[in-house]
């Protein structure tokens, strides 16, 4: 059985491949890497690997059914909560509309849209050992007021 160790990048197909790129530099400091000849495809990476994130210019017009299943969102962690709280506070200083704040049983996080629609997640861990929390508790998802660190009550 093959047992992979962290996602290592991610490839997206996008609409508009310029707006994209501006998206996921400023908003997640990404930078690019390398673009093919044509300008159709992009890798982007914060400098430690080849590249973090691949962005594919998709072909304007009908889609196949392929094409139409897609992903749920993007996961990114953050160091920290406090890295978590201002990345929240620059999401809205940058005009950025946050779809919504949560806390799992296993994390904090902020969800935010990307200019496909695609969901972008930032967040950071709420124990060492998420995988036992998890575990034994399943998976939770509550509204949450960042700036306060509380669950919004129902």
């Amino acid at each position: 059985m093959i047992r992979a160790k962290m996602l290592h990048h991610a490839v997206l197909n996008v609409t508009d491949i310029h707006a994209s790129v501006a998206f996921y530099e400023k908003i997640l400091g990404l930078k690019v890497v390398a673009w093919n000849d044509a300008k159709t495809l992009v890798f982007l990476s914060f400098g430690g690997k080849h590249h973090d994130l691949s962005l594919n210019q998709r072909a304007q017009g009908p889609v196949s059914e392929e094409e139409h299943a897609g992903l749920n969102h993007l996961g990114w962690q953050l160091d920290s909560w406090e890295d978590l709280q201002a990345a929240y506070e620059e999401l809205l200083e940058l005009g950025v509309n946050v779809d919504r704040t949560t806390q799992h049983n296993i994390t904090n996080s902020v969800y935010v849209t990307d200019p496909d629609g695609i969901m972008v997640e930032l967040f950071c861990d709420r124990f060492e050992d998420g995988y036992s929390v998890m575990k034994n508790q399943g998976p939770r998802a509550d509204p949450f007021d960042i700036r306060k660190g509380e669950l919004i009550p129902n």
